[in-house]
């Protein structure tokens, strides 16, 4: 509950210092987290980013600085995340080689590959993993 906690806390300075507009923002997200009962750190997290996404979206058709300033408000409560590219991907399938050769299906070895980076904390492109499975394995 810490991240809920933070982000309460924020709302109630915004507000003391009449900041509305980012009040009101950060309120949106609490609320959105909270539509199957208390938020978790986990649904407020999920929340601030499908609104930065859908944000984002929006800005891909259209200049809006409302949206960017929704997102930099948001930025605070979004952990920043690893995303990995072909070179790591190559690393970690390389790692466990042998194990992906071994296993029947193509299937398989992307699962292999594609829990050791979600283990290592990595986003990743599912197709990058298959192509770079299917090469090791070719």
């Amino acid at each position: 509950m810490v991240v809920v906690e933070r982000m309460k806390q924020d709302i109630k300075e915004l507000i003391k210092a009449r900041e509305t507009v980012a009040a009101n923002v950060l309120r949106v997200a609490l609320s959105e987290a909270s539509k199957d009962g208390n938020p978790t750190d986990d649904s407020l997290i999920k929340s601030c980013k499908k609104i930065v996404e859908g944000n984002l979206v929006s800005l891909g058709y259209r200049e809006d600085e409302k949206l960017r300033f929704e997102n930099v408000v948001l930025a605070k409560y979004i952990p920043q995340t690893k995303v990995a590219d072909l070179a790591k991907i190559g690393e970690i399938a390389t790692e466990i080689l042998e194990e992906v050769i071994a296993v029947k299906s193509i299937g398989q070895a992307v699962g292999l590959v594609a829990k050791r980076l979600k283990a290592a904390g990595y986003e990743f492109n599912s197709q990058e993993v298959k192509d770079t499975v299917e090469l090791m394995r070719s």
